[in-house]
């Protein structure tokens, strides 16, 4: 039974806290930068790469600075040997991004990372390198035959803690809830994209949610 002002309060829940999106994503550093290197052939090192071409863009920060994930997902392994020290994050678009030549990486294949957390530090790993830099890749499917110019995705993108963090466990306890209310409003349920919390931590949002389900008497 639908309770007069919920309409109100469930709103201010999905809306405010918890922003629906198609997987958010945030610039890989703490602070913007242009690329010291971009995308693609006739880059000035070209002739160091397989066919000539440069398949990501580089940033070339300070060594140690660090590193972030730019979206959330799973990471992987990735089966290379020039890279060096990386993180490879599958994410739940089917895309990936490979985050190469790091100096040391938090995670491992089969973490669960979130938009935003640290990854690594940049470093000068792996071969061939022009010195310390992070080289950014991503990926429109699984393999590396199918990178794509991360610049146009990224210039733009919020800085990592402009991004809250959510794992997918997080993310998997608020849609449950999210799921409760649409069985409660008995409306259809439509799905739900990976949500940006705006401002506010993930516990924040899951608070709202558990107003509005006591609300309706759940």
């Amino acid at each position: 039974m639908l309770i007069a002002g919920i309409a109100p309060l469930l709103a201010e829940a999905l809306s405010a806290d918890v922003a629906m999106a198609n997987e958010p994503w945030c610039f890989p550093l703490a602070a913007r930068r242009g690329v010291s290197q971009r995308w693609g052939t006739g880059t000035p090192y070209s002739h160091l790469y397989d066919g000539g071409i440069h398949r990501g863009v580089d940033f070339n920060p300070p060594s140690g600075t660090p590193v972030y994930a730019a979206a959330g997902g799973t990471c992987v392994t990735y089966n290379g040997t020039w890279q060096g020290t990386y993180v490879a994050i599958a994410h739940s678009s089917g895309w990936r991004t490979l985050y190469a030549h790091l100096s040391s990486a938090s995670f491992r294949p089969g973490d669960s990372v979130a938009a935003g957390q640290m990854i690594g530090r940049v470093g000068n790993t792996g071969n061939p390198t022009t010195g310390p830099h992070l080289h950014f890749e991503m990926w429109a499917g699984s393999t590396r035959d199918s990178h794509i110019d991360p610049w146009p995705h990224i210039q733009n993108a919020p800085l990592p803690g402009e991004v809250a963090t959510m794992t997918p466990e997080q993310f998997n306890a608020i849609t449950t809830k999210l799921d409760h209310i649409v069985n409660l409003l008995q409306v259809p349920n439509q799905g739900y994209g990976w949500p940006q919390v705006a401002g506010q931590s993930s516990q924040s949002a899951d608070a709202k949610l558990d107003r509005v389900i006591s609300k309706l008497g759940a």
